[in-house]
């Protein structure tokens, strides 16, 4: 089965993660399929905006835990280009040439809200949920850290951070991280959003994303690494192995120092 299916209609790349039986999780295959695909799209003249979803339950749950378990445990090259991995696949969809609009339900987690994060608009269900559970499991939210700080602030995202509270969409919308809640159907008032946007000119849409990032001293080299640099440094701590290893085995994590 593919991870990534997609389809174009209209002028619009309708793209949908596709690992519904383990919540859309990530895997590397995937996120290299989705880069490949986003980055296919800004080539394409068929396409002029894109609206990303998840088939199944679940938008995205995060990262696959048994890779980041495995990720946590490799040797130091393949930590860095796992870490590498993530946040490429974050700085690629956050710099599309063309907009790009998040169809988000279900349970939403890490990684997960870091693709929607990087996204142009968010449309979210009433009973989406959204959690950054990275420090309970030992790590830090680094690679996405950027684009959550992006539309929420640093002082709300420290709070949502290091609390690893559970959320609702209602209060995803107040901390910014959503544009648009909808009782149901996200992808449907995604499409119709695309399609206003298509009313606009595509040099317009670039310039405007283009002058925004520069406003706003956005997405530097130093900061793309700096978030790299801080999950390999992360995922190296026995803390870090402990905590995947208790989500996995479901039991409390014992902590140390």
């Amino acid at each position: 089965m593919q991870m990534i299916t997609y389809k174009i209609e209209n002028d619009i790349g309708f793209v949908q993660l596709n690992r519904p039986e383990v919540y859309n999780a990530l895997l590397p295959e995937m996120m290299q399929e989705l880069l490949r695909l986003v980055a296919d799209f800004q080539q394409q003249k068929l396409v002029k905006a894109i609206v990303l979803g998840g088939n199944g339950k679940s938008f995205c749950a995060g990262a696959d835990i048994h890779w980041m378990k495995a990720s946590a445990t490799s040797g130091n090259e393949q930590n860095l280009k796992d870490s590498r991995l993530l946040a490429e696949l974050f700085q690629h969809i956050h710099d599309s040439v063309k907009p790009v609009i998040a169809a988000v339900h279900g349970p939403v987690y890490g990684g997960g809200i870091g693709i929607m994060a990087a996204c142009d608009i968010v449309v979210a269900e009433k009973s989406s949920r959204f959690k950054f559970s990275e420090v309970r499991l030992g790590i830090t939210p680094s690679t996405i850290m950027p684009h959550i700080v992006r539309r929420m602030g640093p002082q709300k995202a420290k709070v949502k951070v290091l609390t690893a509270e559970l959320f609702d969409a209602k209060e995803a919308l107040r901390c910014g991280l959503v544009d648009y809640l909808v009782k149901e159907n996200a992808a449907e008032f995604a499409l119709s959003l695309a399609n206003d946007v298509l009313k606009g000119s595509p040099d317009a849409h670039i310039e405007t994303k283009r002058l925004l990032a520069n406003i706003s001293g956005e997405n530097t080299n130093e900061v793309f690494e700096t978030s790299i640099q801080s999950l390999v440094r992360i995922k190296k701590t026995t803390n870090a192995v402990e905590g995947l290893n208790a989500f996995i085995e479901k039991r409390k994590p014992q902590w140390k120092g």
